[in-house]
């Protein structure tokens, strides 16, 4: 697994990166915080086959530790779940699965799994291979994003193993840089491994499905977590696509799809918000890898690709090419900015082409437009509503400012013929005495006077809130009627008192709910509801009689 370990010191989650990927504080060098001595494992011979070597993490799982496979001298990395976590049975339902899913899958772009099985103390343990390298997301801190030509390279790999993975029924779930890994191999050549199979789905899988995770809790990580995740919809390959397309666009601009805190407004976001097409120092890019990465996070899993064979198809296209000669520029500009460490894998590196300042760039369809830093994000329909009757009237103010009056609403007013003007004699001309006509004196009809329109008052505005519960998917009911699993929009007319919510979800007490104009300010109302506690039963032997004397 990872040779250069570290932990956080406030979720205990194993990695290599020098910030938590799963709640962003510093992490530590395990080997500074836990010596080895304090490991009652290293330096011990596992299960009469595996001498143990070296601690490289720990989380509240469990461990991973170096080892050597006695007799053949192979080096091998093994997870063991804490002996102590035997009642926590979604644990262990993950980590069976996790072994199960790696059994099936043979690929060079998936972690090997050797041997799994339990120890007499009922300590659950998987034995893969020992990689040496750094993770995808150490990799991307250290350079800031990536060139669009070596992400090419990295999506290629992983669509290789995810071909093999969906070929055999199984959905990944947690696609994220976490969980790929960029490992050394021979000759100095770098090779991505898929790692983490802990939450996968078997699709040939019998019976009813196992929640793996705790209640409330997210089945994935909610940076990269597909819409049908977040809403617990049925989970099928494109799930699988739609974190693919998360890395993806984080790989190419250096940030996450959308730059949220909690797990609920990930969700949401995940759900309703539009995706920004990608930017870099403000300037959109443009090309084929963009076109294809936007096609990934569609929200509806049928708008998505096909399969993933359909992605690395686009994707092999576009191996000499992955965006505009521009784009490129921009990206060759800032790409690994951050500075590369020592011994960070590239695998590729995009050409640099000069551009001057201020060039247009041309959008999909070849037309040129100016670039800009931000996409505008769907406003709600009542700011719309609002807005068109605002700009009616300043189109009537400036019509009436401009005419000078307002049209006659009878049709134009006839032309007046204007009087006779003198007419100027010729020169040498032969005078002649005219007795001229009396000019009649114009008749003017006066211009009615318009009836001013009253201006209409326009309705109010109707007032929207995000409603979103913890855990996620609680019913919504409003007036006896379901509104639907949360996250769901509550609207109401603003000049009417804000409706009286209840949320509902198993083993939870109701959550009666009475929105405010503070909620329609700030658009979101998130709601806790409260677990009821079952209490165990206690079993008591029968009082068997004795015998009376």
């Amino acid at each position: 697994m990872l040779a250069n370990s570290r932990i956080c010191p406030h979720c205990r989650t194993p990695t290599d990166a020098a910030l938590c990927p799963e709640d962003g504080f510093r992490t530590v060098i395990v080997r500074e915080v836990e010596p080895h001595r304090d490991d009652p494992l290293v330096g011990r011979i596992f299960e009469g086959r595996y001498q143990i070597l070296d601690l490289l993490g720990r989380g509240g799982f469990g461990a991973v530790y170096r080892a050597t496979q006695l007799g053949i001298g192979r080096e091998v990395a093994i997870k063991v779940l804490n002996a102590d976590a035997g009642s926590e049975l979604p644990e262990i339902a993950r980590f069976q699965q996790e072994a199960r899913a790696l059994a099936t899958l043979k690929h060079p772009n998936i972690v090997d799994i050797y041997d799994f099985g339990q120890t007499d103390d009922g300590s659950l343990y998987l034995v893969m291979e020992y990689l040496r390298g750094v993770s995808l997301d150490a990799h991307l801190e250290a350079r800031g994003r990536l060139g669009p030509q070596e992400i090419v390279d990295i999506a290629l790999q992983i669509g290789d193993a995810l071909s093999d993975a969906h070929a055999h029924g199984i959905v990944h779930r947690d696609l994220k840089p976490h969980n790929l890994f960029l490992a050394e191999g021979t000759r100095g050549r770098t090779s991505l491994k898929v790692l983490d199979f802990g939450i996968a789905r078997m699709g040939g899988e019998a019976g009813p499905a196992i929640a793996l995770t705790r209640t409330g809790a997210f089945i994935g990580s909610p940076p990269y977590m597909s819409p049908e995740q977040c809403s617990g919809q049925p989970i099928t390959i494109q799930s699988d696509l739609y974190s693919l397309g998360c890395v993806l666009y984080q790989l190419l601009v250096g940030r996450f799809v959308f730059t949220h805190v909690s797990p609920t407004a990930f969700a949401v976001a995940h759900c309703m918000e539009e995706v920004e097409r990608p930017t870099v120092d403000g300037e959109r890019l443009v090309g084929p890898l963009v076109d294809l990465i936007m096609a990934l996070l569609e929200k509806l899993p049928a708008a998505r690709p096909p399969s993933i064979e359909a992605v690395c198809e686009r994707l092999q296209e576009m191996r000499a090419a992955p965006l505009d000669a521009a784009s490129l520029a921009v990206c060759a500009r800032g790409e690994g900015a951050a500075g590369a460490v020592a011994g960070a894998p590239r695998l590729s590196t995009p050409p640099t082409i000069a551009r001057r300042p201020g060039t247009v760039v041309p959008d999909a369809t070849g037309r040129a437009s100016s670039p800009r830093s931000k996409m505008p994000r769907r406003a709600p329909r009542w700011v719309l509503w609002v807005s068109l009757l605002a700009l009616a009237g300043v189109a009537t103010s400036v019509a009436l400012s401009v005419g000078g009056r307002a049209p006659d609403p009878m049709g134009p007013t006839r032309p007046v013929a204007p009087p006779p003007r003198a007419v100027e004699a010729a020169p040498d001309a032969v005078e002649v005495s005219v007795a001229a006509a009396p000019t009649p004196t114009p008749t003017l009809t006066p211009t009615p006077t318009p009836t001013p329109t009253p201006t209409p008052t326009p309705a109010p505005a109707p007032s929207s809130v995000v409603v979103t519960s913890l855990p996620l998917g609680a019913e919504v009911w409003r007036a006896g009627t379901s509104l639907g699993p949360t996250p769901v929009t509550v609207s109401w007319v603003a000049d009417v008192s804000p409706p009286a919510l209840e949320l509902r979800a198993p083993r939870h007490r109701n959550a009666p709910v009475t929105l405010t104009t503070a909620d329609a300010s700030a658009g979101r109302r998130e709601v806790v509801l409260e677990r009821i506690k079952v209490p165990k039963r206690e079993t008591t032997e029968p009082v068997v009689p004795g015998p009376t004397w």
